[in-house]
């Protein structure tokens, strides 16, 4: 917990120096030796002034302040109307005021000179304002941080503005700290800076619910909260200040609420979730009670799941995320309210979404509970389609396989008319290993582009049935029946990953015979033969690659097997290389940083191997090379080297 009263007792003495030192001395040590900016340099190419201003540069960088201020006022008197060059001037002022005060005196002659002209900028006013404070004139001060909170609006200024109005009138104007909250954030520090002005807790509570009204509206662009709160850290702040909040009783608005909880998911603080979370099951946003869901599907509370669910599932919230609807069927099946797990599914219009739904609880239910389920689904379902595709379901499940070829030689004008549902019951039957029937059912799909072998055999290779892919397609391949290139290649891809590679090499070569010139066939056999490391076949590979890559340059996949082919034979460097050179589009793809991890751990470029390891795990975008990743990790990181670098 932070201790917020402690930290602004301690820090306000010394607030309003360390942000004026910041200022007066940060701006010209980072900016003098800049080139002039075209746009406030209207004269700047007089010749006259541009000798005398390298010469002054040149000064600069030799640390001689006294000969580049000279120098640059000849500059200025050559250039007048030239902005760039009074600031720098200015600035070396109050740089050379921090040794010798006197300075001050004639920075704000010079200074005033210029507004007087209508000279004005932001690195004027600072200096200004700088000297102003050295000098202790606290009202001339006042009124040049009023011209730069008007002029340049700055969470910055506001700050200034407000210590300024403190310390000359011994009051404290809130408003312009509200003003301060509302515009766009750059250091952290400043909005905390801000935050600490305000006497009480109470009030700083008040602001932050303000301030997000606002920072979380998605109309106005005055504000880049809901991104930055995560960069600074501020949420770690705002999740201290809530639970204490919260704990005292205090109603916190829907917006922090979304924030709060989304940060202590994404924490693991579920100690503060259990202890907090009865506070907001019967009141706050809609997001904030599916964060609550999540947190208690992840501590089966299915009471609460349930309770919460039917909320988020009332009234016009019947476009709830599918996440929601099927946790709270889940939650009313574990407590064995099976009718209650019908309404909750019935809520949705959707047939398909319907059926995936009634499919999952169903798998999961025991023997009585399909029996209700079974039993009282026309008490919910009163159309012939869902009637015939939540039983086809079941008998699927149940392998009443006499019942279920009866249901698809007799399926209802609804379903046949309905691709999508189709799709659905064909993949479920191929999911539970039924190929025949659902040959059937894609037969029926009203598409003339449907291959219906092609399609089964991807699926299959989808869900990684491999045997029943290379089963499947050799039955067909027996039958003489008419097979395109992409089946063969189907099929040798199901064979190398059952280990049989001469089948491979066959089924391969029956492939190309269609269609030699495909780049995709042959990148993908290429680099089959480099991840099976099929040594003896590496100069055919590499042969497969490139003329892949002839006719697809720009193709990064195709770069990636050539760089794994390489990795095959030893060529560390040019694997390295061409994968830096051609890969970094696709490194979010787990097997593309995969591959590049073991590249650099072959070259001995451990941090670099560990963050493609770590970027493979994180994408998550394929199985296996994220299982390999966390070998890596195990075998040459250690967890307490690893989770340093994480």
């Amino acid at each position: 917990m932070i201790k917020y009263i402690n930290f602004r007792a301690f820090i306000k003495p010394f607030l309003f120096l360390s942000l004026l030192v910041f200022v007066g001395c940060s701006t010209i040590a980072n900016k003098s030796v800049s080139k002039p900016q075209e746009k406030n340099d209207p004269k700047i190419s007089n010749s006259i002034s541009v000798y005398y201003y390298t010469m002054a540069e040149t000064a600069l960088q030799n640390g001689d302040y006294e000969l580049a201020l000279n120098l640059y006022m000849k500059a200025d008197e050559s250039a007048p109307n030239n902005v760039y060059i009074k600031e720098i001037i200015l600035e070396i002022l109050a740089l050379a005021a921090q040794f010798n005060p006197e300075d001050n005196a004639k920075l704000i002659e010079l200074g005033e000179s210029y507004l007087e002209r209508n000279i004005v900028s932001q690195r004027i006013l600072d200096a200004l304002a700088n000297a102003y404070i050295s000098t202790a004139d606290n009202e001339n001060a006042k009124r040049i941080f009023k011209m730069l909170v008007d002029d340049f609006p700055t969470m910055e200024n506001c700050l200034f503005y407000f210590l300024s109005v403190s310390n000359t009138e011994g009051k404290k104007d809130y408003k312009i700290l509200d003003k301060a909250l509302g515009l766009e954030w750059k250091d952290i520090n400043q909005v905390i800076s801000v935050l600490l002005q305000y006497d009480d807790d109470k009030k700083i509570i008040d602001i932050i619910h303000k301030a997000y009204l606002t920072w979380t509206d998605k109309k106005p662009k005055k504000s880049k909260l809901k991104s930055d709160y995560k960069k600074f850290g501020l949420d770690r702040i705002i999740s201290d200040f809530i639970y204490e909040a919260v704990q005292n009783g205090q109603q916190i608005n829907d917006q922090i609420s979304e924030v709060f909880f989304e940060y202590l998911i994404n924490q693991d603080e579920f100690d503060k979730l259990l202890s907090i979370y009865p506070k907001f099951i019967n009141s706050g946003s809609k997001y904030v009670q599916a964060s609550i869901l999540v947190f208690l599907v992840e501590k089966k509370d299915w009471e609460n799941v349930a309770k919460i669910g039917s909320l988020l599932l009332q009234e016009d919230n019947i476009k709830a995320p599918d996440f929601v609807q099927y946790n709270t069927a889940l939650a009313f099946a574990e407590l064995n309210d099976y009718q209650q797990v019908l309404y909750v599914l019935s809520l949705s219009k959707e047939l398909p979404k319907t059926i995936v739904l009634f499919a999952s609880i169903y798998q999961k239910a025991d023997a009585e509970g399909r029996k209700i389920l079974l039993n009282n689904i026309g008490n919910y379902w009163s159309d012939e389609s869902t009637l015939f595709a939540l039983k086809m379901i079941s008998d699927i499940i149940e392998e009443n396989n006499s019942q279920l070829l009866a249901s698809i030689e007799n399926m209802p004008s609804g379903i046949l008319g309905n691709n999508e549902v189709l799709s659905y019951l064909s993949n479920f039957l191929l999911d539970n290993g039924k190929i025949n029937e659902a040959e059937i059912i894609l037969d029926k799909i009203n598409d003339e582009k449907l291959e219906v072998t092609s399609y089964v055999a991807e699926y299959l290779s989808y869900i990684g049935k491999y045997d029943l892919v290379l089963e499947y397609l050799q039955e067909k391949i027996s039958k003489q029946e008419d097979l395109n290139e992409r089946d063969y290649y189907m099929a040798a891809i199901a064979a190398s990953k059952q280990g049989k590679i001469d089948l491979f090499l066959q089924l391969m070569d029956l492939a190309l015979e269609m269609s030699p010139e495909d780049p995709m066939l042959l990148n993908a056999f290429g680099y089959t033969i480099a991840d099976e490391n099929l040594v003896e076949h590496f100069p055919q590979a590499e042969k497969f690659i490139k003329k892949a890559l002839e006719e697809k340059p720009q193709e990064a996949m195709y770069w990636d097997s050539l760089a794994w082919l390489y990795y095959r034979q030893g060529k560390y460097l040019e694997a390295e290389k061409i994968m830096l050179e051609h890969c970094e589009s696709i490194l979010d793809d787990s097997a593309i940083s995969y591959h590049l991890a073991e590249i650099y751990l072959k070259l001995d470029k451990m941090d670099q191997a560990l963050d493609m390891i770590n970027r493979s795990i994180k994408s998550d975008s394929d199985q296996e090379s994220v299982e390999k990743s966390l070998e890596l990790r195990g075998k040459y990181f250690d967890k307490n080297e690893f989770k340093e670098k994480e």
